[in-house]
This record gives C-alpha cells, sequence and structure tokens, in this order.
C-alpha cells in the first residue's frame, strides 16, 4: 500500500500559496473536511472538535512521510480513548 497523503495538503504545498485559485480550493475542501469532522465529533459527544481535526491532519501527513497506515490507527485510537474518557497519551 502506497500511502500519498492528501492531494489537498500537496497541492497548498506545492503552488497553493502563491495561487489564489489554488489556495481558495484547498481552503474549502479543509473547511468542508474539518465541518464533517465536527459534525462526527458533536454526534459523538465531543463539544470541541479540534483535537479530532487535528489528529486527522496529523494522522494524513504522518502516513504520507512514513508510508505507513499505521498513524491513521494511531489517531484512531486516541479518538476512541477519548471518547471513552481516557487519556489519548497513555493509550487508555
Amino acid at each position: 500500500m502506497r500511502v500519498r497523503g492528501c492531494a489537498w495538503i500537496n497541492a497548498f504545498g506545492e503552488p497553493g500559496p502563491a495561487s489564489p485559485a489554488v489556495l481558495a480550493e484547498v481552503r474549502s475542501h479543509k473547511e468542508a473536511f474539518h465541518q464533517h469532522l465536527a459534525d462526527r465529533s458533536g454526534a459523538a459527544g465531543l463539544a470541541e472538535p479540534a483535537s479530532v481535526q487535528l489528529l486527522a491532519e496529523g494522522a494524513i501527513v504522518t502516513a504520507a512521510i512514513s508510508g505507513s497506515p499505521a498513524p491513521a490507527r494511531q489517531a484512531r485510537a486516541a479518538v476512541e480513548a477519548m471518547l471513552a474518557g481516557g487519556d489519548p497519551r497513555n493509550g487508555i
């Protein structure tokens, strides 16, 4: 399995900052993605979705850099721990 990361982050990293059109598309996609995560987080009982958004974005980038889907599994375990009331830093 080849992990390439997020096409939108990749697009931003290349011409994004210099291209208003690319930047607008990237921001639009990320806003929609974050809203989706906020909706899912709210439905799961999390009042503040920022932690889930950061975990998702970090997992995508880390998976691309490492070439492994393991960061996604680790992020999921952290969110499950948060929902269960545990401390994701301790894996519980």
